[in-house]
Protein backbone atom coordinates (compact mmCIF):
# COMPACT_ATOMS: atom_id res chain seq x y z
CA UNK A 1 0.00 0.00 0.00
CA UNK A 2 1.45 3.36 -0.95
CA UNK A 3 1.19 6.51 1.20
CA UNK A 4 -1.60 8.04 -0.90
CA UNK A 5 -3.76 4.92 -0.54
CA UNK A 6 -3.01 4.74 3.20
CA UNK A 7 -4.00 8.39 3.60
CA UNK A 8 -7.23 7.94 1.63
CA UNK A 9 -8.10 4.83 3.63
CA UNK A 10 -7.40 6.55 6.95
CA UNK A 11 -9.65 9.49 6.02
CA UNK A 12 -12.57 7.28 4.97
CA UNK A 13 -12.16 4.97 7.99
CA UNK A 14 -12.18 7.98 10.32
CA UNK A 15 -15.38 9.28 8.74
CA UNK A 16 -17.07 5.87 8.93
CA UNK A 17 -16.11 5.47 12.58
CA UNK A 18 -17.87 8.79 13.27
CA UNK A 19 -21.00 7.38 11.54
CA UNK A 20 -20.76 4.08 13.41
CA UNK A 21 -24.13 4.41 15.17
CA UNK A 22 -26.04 5.11 11.96
CA UNK A 23 -24.44 2.13 10.21
CA UNK A 24 -24.83 -0.24 13.14
CA UNK A 25 -28.28 -1.73 12.29
CA UNK A 26 -27.36 -2.64 8.71
CA UNK A 27 -23.89 -3.93 9.52
CA UNK A 28 -25.11 -5.93 12.53
CA UNK A 29 -27.77 -7.51 10.31
CA UNK A 30 -25.14 -8.56 7.76
CA UNK A 31 -23.00 -10.02 10.56
CA UNK A 32 -26.02 -11.94 11.91
CA UNK A 33 -26.68 -13.33 8.43
CA UNK A 34 -23.06 -14.41 8.02
CA UNK A 35 -22.85 -16.03 11.44
CA UNK A 36 -26.05 -18.00 10.97
CA UNK A 37 -25.42 -18.92 7.33
CA UNK A 38 -21.99 -20.36 8.05
CA UNK A 39 -22.70 -21.65 11.56
CA UNK A 40 -19.77 -19.84 13.14
CA UNK A 41 -19.54 -18.23 16.58
CA UNK A 42 -18.20 -14.91 15.22
CA UNK A 43 -18.88 -12.55 12.32
CA UNK A 44 -17.50 -9.02 12.21
CA UNK A 45 -17.12 -5.91 10.11
CA UNK A 46 -13.65 -4.66 10.96
CA UNK A 47 -12.08 -1.42 9.83
CA UNK A 48 -8.32 -0.89 9.83
CA UNK A 49 -6.82 2.48 10.71
CA UNK A 50 -3.13 3.30 10.98
CA UNK A 51 -2.55 1.38 14.22
CA UNK A 52 -5.53 -0.80 15.03
CA UNK A 53 -8.45 -2.91 13.91
CA UNK A 54 -11.81 -1.63 15.09
CA UNK A 55 -14.91 -3.82 15.05
CA UNK A 56 -17.72 -1.60 13.77
CA UNK A 57 -20.35 -4.33 14.00
CA UNK A 58 -20.43 -7.94 14.98
CA UNK A 59 -22.49 -10.95 15.85
CA UNK A 60 -21.58 -13.55 18.43
CA UNK A 61 -18.16 -13.46 20.05
CA UNK A 62 -16.45 -10.33 18.73
CA UNK A 63 -13.24 -8.46 19.33
CA UNK A 64 -13.55 -4.74 19.94
CA UNK A 65 -10.19 -3.12 19.19
CA UNK A 66 -6.92 -4.95 18.63
CA UNK A 67 -3.49 -3.82 17.44
CA UNK A 68 -3.24 -3.83 13.66
CA UNK A 69 -0.23 -6.16 13.64
CA UNK A 70 -2.29 -8.95 15.31
CA UNK A 71 -5.20 -8.55 12.91
CA UNK A 72 -6.05 -11.21 10.35
CA UNK A 73 -8.02 -8.49 8.54
CA UNK A 74 -4.83 -6.47 8.14
CA UNK A 75 -3.56 -9.30 5.95
CA UNK A 76 -6.92 -9.50 4.14
CA UNK A 77 -6.82 -5.86 3.02
CA UNK A 78 -3.49 -6.37 1.27
CA UNK A 79 -5.28 -8.20 -1.55
CA UNK A 80 -8.41 -7.89 -3.65
CA UNK A 81 -9.40 -11.50 -3.00
CA UNK A 82 -10.77 -13.19 0.12
CA UNK A 83 -8.38 -14.65 2.66
CA UNK A 84 -9.32 -18.15 3.77
CA UNK A 85 -7.39 -19.78 6.61
CA UNK A 86 -8.78 -23.23 7.29
CA UNK A 87 -6.51 -23.88 10.29
CA UNK A 88 -4.60 -20.90 11.65
CA UNK A 89 -2.61 -23.11 14.02
CA UNK A 90 -0.95 -24.67 10.94
CA UNK A 91 -0.66 -21.47 8.87
CA UNK A 92 2.86 -20.01 8.72
CA UNK A 93 1.67 -16.40 8.96
CA UNK A 94 -0.74 -16.93 11.85
CA UNK A 95 0.32 -19.93 13.94
CA UNK A 96 2.17 -17.72 16.47
CA UNK A 97 -0.49 -14.99 16.56
CA UNK A 98 -1.76 -14.37 20.12
CA UNK A 99 -5.35 -14.68 18.81
CA UNK A 100 -4.49 -18.25 17.75
CA UNK A 101 -2.30 -19.33 20.67
CA UNK A 102 -4.60 -17.73 23.26
CA UNK A 103 -8.18 -16.49 23.57
CA UNK A 104 -10.22 -16.52 21.38
CA UNK A 105 -8.17 -19.44 19.93
CA UNK A 106 -8.98 -18.74 16.29
CA UNK A 107 -8.55 -21.73 14.02
CA UNK A 108 -10.72 -20.81 11.04
CA UNK A 109 -10.85 -17.36 9.44
CA UNK A 110 -12.54 -16.23 6.23
CA UNK A 111 -12.37 -12.56 5.34
CA UNK A 112 -13.40 -10.50 2.34
CA UNK A 113 -11.69 -7.14 1.83
CA UNK A 114 -14.06 -4.18 1.90
CA UNK A 115 -13.09 -2.17 -1.17
CA UNK A 116 -14.67 1.29 -1.16
CA UNK A 117 -14.92 2.93 -4.57
CA UNK A 118 -12.94 -0.03 -5.94
CA UNK A 119 -9.61 1.13 -4.54
CA UNK A 120 -9.78 2.09 -0.88
CA UNK A 121 -9.30 -0.96 1.35
CA UNK A 122 -11.26 -0.16 4.50
CA UNK A 123 -11.12 -3.45 6.33
CA UNK A 124 -12.91 -6.77 6.04
CA UNK A 125 -16.10 -8.67 6.64
CA UNK A 126 -14.91 -11.81 8.37
CA UNK A 127 -16.09 -14.93 10.10
CA UNK A 128 -14.12 -16.94 12.66
CA UNK A 129 -14.34 -20.21 14.49
CA UNK A 130 -12.37 -22.07 17.14
CA UNK A 131 -12.35 -25.19 15.01
CA UNK A 132 -10.83 -26.01 11.64
CA UNK A 133 -13.19 -25.70 8.65
CA UNK A 134 -13.29 -26.15 4.92
CA UNK A 135 -14.68 -23.23 2.89
CA UNK A 136 -15.93 -23.90 -0.64
CA UNK A 137 -16.01 -21.58 -3.65
CA UNK A 138 -19.76 -21.27 -3.13
CA UNK A 139 -19.17 -20.25 0.48
CA UNK A 140 -16.68 -17.62 -0.68
CA UNK A 141 -19.19 -16.26 -3.19
CA UNK A 142 -21.85 -15.98 -0.47
CA UNK A 143 -19.47 -14.17 1.89
CA UNK A 144 -18.52 -11.81 -0.96
CA UNK A 145 -22.21 -11.01 -1.51
CA UNK A 146 -22.55 -10.11 2.16
CA UNK A 147 -19.43 -7.92 1.91
CA UNK A 148 -21.08 -6.15 -1.04
CA UNK A 149 -24.02 -5.33 1.25
CA UNK A 150 -21.58 -3.79 3.74
CA UNK A 151 -19.95 -1.65 1.05
CA UNK A 152 -23.36 -0.59 -0.27
CA UNK A 153 -24.38 0.53 3.22
CA UNK A 154 -21.15 2.44 3.70
CA UNK A 155 -21.49 4.08 0.27
CA UNK A 156 -25.05 5.11 1.04
CA UNK A 157 -23.91 6.65 4.34
CA UNK A 158 -21.14 8.55 2.53
CA UNK A 159 -23.32 9.66 -0.40
CA UNK A 160 -26.95 9.63 0.85
CA UNK A 161 -28.36 11.36 -2.24
CA UNK A 162 -27.41 8.44 -4.53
Amino acid sequence: MDRQEMSARAAVVSKILKQREALQPLLASVCDQARHRFGVPSAMVNLIDDHRQVTVAGSGHVLDVIPRQRSFCNTTIRSDVPLIVEDASEHAAFKDNPLVTGPPYIRFYAGVPLLFMREVRLGALCICDQKRRHFSRGDIAELEELADQVISGIAHAQFPSF
